[in-house]
């Protein structure tokens, strides 16, 4: 069975991914950096983790070992992540998640954001109202 790792399972594009790998048969693993226990996903293994933080992310990929990865977090506080610091920090732990990925077995890994949609000059996409 396949096994995939879902950053920003909470988010805009990681809860509609979760909804697609479940219907397919993946063994869905949902990082995030909230408590796990609120949760309302259903047949979805969820892990806490601190994805800045390079002990936790490599623990995670040598114990789950999965086969794809979603990487759909990022910083995106309204107002501020448009010039944070926090976006090379960000990528560094990015390409680092990467780097973990590979080195345990993993053949498929995408990566994709949505930050730049949301409340800019026109304000297209409220994760409230725009659903997929």
């Amino acid at each position: 069975m396949s096994r995939v790792a879902v950053s920003g399972a909470t988010g805009f594009i990681g809860r509609q991914a979760i909804k697609f790998l479940k219907g397919r048969g993946f063994e869905v693993h949902c990082l995030t950096s909230k408590d796990v226990t609120c949760s309302t996903e259903t047949n979805v293994i969820w892990h806490q983790v601190n994805l800045l933080s390079g002990k936790e992310c490599s623990k995670f990929f040598e114990t789950i070992a999965p086969t794809h990865l979603l990487h759909f977090a990022w910083y995106a506080a309204p107002g501020k992540y448009q010039s944070s610091d926090l976006n090379l920090e960000w990528t560094k732990a990015s390409l680092q998640m990467l780097r973990d990925f590979h080195a345990n077995g993993g053949k498929r890994a995408t990566f994709a954001g949505t930050c730049f949609e949301y409340d800019l000059k026109f304000g297209f996409c409220v994760e409230s109202v725009t659903l997929a």
